[in-house]
């Protein structure tokens, strides 16, 4: 016997939360883990801050919205960072990683913590309209 589905059209596929804008710093919490996390821009420079890693914890970041005065930034502190690889294929690590342009609208960015202190960006897909690269930046 077939289970009981969404709105009869089957199962769904994954949870979608909206990230508050309220502040120009939001900090992801255990409810933002393994959804897809939609973050709609913001008008000033504006911060994603991940939480102390926790192997296998992962995170989608959707941008809804383009930025207006400069790219998001995400960030970790402390003794953490984040590992990546720019468009040249060259890894690195750092405190902040940030697309290469404000036109952030229909990027998507994913990040697991690959152990307690290392956090790693395994994808960053551009928008259809501009070519986005992945870049370090100050926190």
């Amino acid at each position: 016997m077939a289970k009981a589905t969404y709105m009869g059209l089957g199962a769904l596929d994954s949870n979608v939360r909206f990230l508050s804008t309220a502040s120009t710093v939001y900090t992801l919490a255990d409810d933002d883990q393994a959804v897809w996390a939609l973050w709609g821009g913001q008008s000033s420079a504006a911060r994603i801050r991940l939480p102390a890693p926790l192997a296998g914890v992962s995170y989608n970041i959707f941008f809804t919205d383009d930025a207006v005065s400069s790219a998001t930034k995400i960030t970790c502190s402390g003794a953490y960072d984040i590992y990546y690889s720019n468009v040249d294929r060259v890894q690195t690590t750092g405190k902040a990683v940030s697309l290469g342009s404000t036109l952030e609208g229909g990027a998507w960015i994913k990040l697991i913590a690959i152990n307690e202190y290392r956090w790693a960006v395994v994808d960053a897909k551009s928008s259809t309209t501009n070519t986005l690269n992945l870049q370090t930046t100050s926190t």
